[in-house]
């Protein structure tokens, strides 16, 4: 399967055809919300160095549930005093949390790949503004058709949500083929127990 359709591009980018989420969701065989662990380098049966890292699922949404362990396959890292490195391929880092979409990979049952270079993963964070889901954007570029139908690279746009559990549903239903719902960008306020932490103002 082919995530993503790696062109001729600069020597510093990958480019990239990007999905729509509903796209993601559909062909998508892994979708989960996740914890990241520490990553490790080795070499495989190629002699390749890899990286493997860690996801223990919190919340699954499509071929994983919680507590399920996976490790995530990428090709490339830092090993023996030699690195090497796919551009616009994620760097994970333990403690990290994040949405991962993505697919299988055939080094193992827990194995897994992100659904394309550079996109497939959104990184969840928390602040006193709540929780927001944005996604993590790799060194990459895009191919989109102009007005008058020629294909043109451009800079990707990452997608921001401001509700968790609202992009897990829209992960879910679009993953089943039901109509996607509509997430409403609303106006990002301090949780009341924030408020009420920092204490009137005012001497």
């Amino acid at each position: 399967m082919t995530a993503a359709l790696a062109l001729a591009g600069s020597a510093r980018a990958t480019v990239v055809v990007m999905p729509t989420l509903e796209e993601m969701a559909v062909a998508a065989e892994i979708i989960a919300h996740v914890k990241v662990g520490a990553p490790r380098t080795e070499r495989d049966g190629k002699g390749r160095i890899i990286t493997i890292t860690p996801l223990e699922v919190i919340e699954g949404v499509k071929g994983a549930k919680a507590g399920d362990a996976l490790g995530v396959f990428q090709v490339g890292g830092s090993l023996e005093g030699r690195s090497s490195w796919i551009a616009g391929a994620h760097h994970f880092v333990e403690g990290e949390e994040l949405v991962f979409v993505g697919v299988r990979h055939t080094r193992g049952p827990g194995s897994v790949i992100p659904y394309g270079i550079g996109f497939g993963l959104f990184a969840v964070t928390r602040d006193d503004f709540g929780v927001r889901v944005v996604e993590t954007m790799g060194d990459v570029v895009a191919m989109e058709k102009s007005a008058d139908g020629r294909l043109r690279q451009v800079s990707p746009k990452a997608r921001s949500y401001d509700s968790l559990p609202g992009f897990l549903t829209l992960l879910r239903r679009a993953a089943t083929a039901e109509e996607a719902p509509k997430l409403m960008q609303v106006d990002r306020k301090p949780h009341k127990a924030a408020q009420q932490a920092d204490g009137p103002k005012g001497g």
